[in-house]
């Protein structure tokens, strides 16, 4: 008889992945409640993706929760993997290097 098998867990990264990609327009509150991520879990993805083109701040808000970001690239189901200055896109296959200093300081 066949093991039954317990569903993964959903990653942090993928369920932030997902709400940006089903709300190409997001606000960093809304993202926080609905996905149960840390503020500091956030700034280290945003740098990331943020770095590589993949999200763009639209508003110069000093309160944290009230920035609103845009997803410029939506490339498929699966999140990026980042690591040591790198973001590798397993939906394109694509590989790249963050050379961009931005704020370090996203949200």
């Amino acid at each position: 008889m066949a093991e039954k098998r317990t569903p993964r867990k959903k990653s942090k990264k993928q369920a932030v992945w997902d709400h940006m990609r089903r709300n190409p327009r997001f606000c960093v509150r809304d993202l926080i409640i609905v996905t149960e991520v840390s503020e500091e879990f956030l700034r280290s993805l945003f740098w990331y993706l943020e770095g590589a083109g993949y999200i763009r701040c639209d508003n110069d808000e000093k309160e944290i929760y009230r920035r609103q970001y845009t997803l410029l690239k939506n490339t498929g189901v699966q999140s990026p993997a980042m690591i040591n200055m790198r973001l590798f896109d397993y939906n394109t296959k694509e590989e790249l290097v963050i050379e961009k200093k931005i704020r370090r300081a996203v949200i």
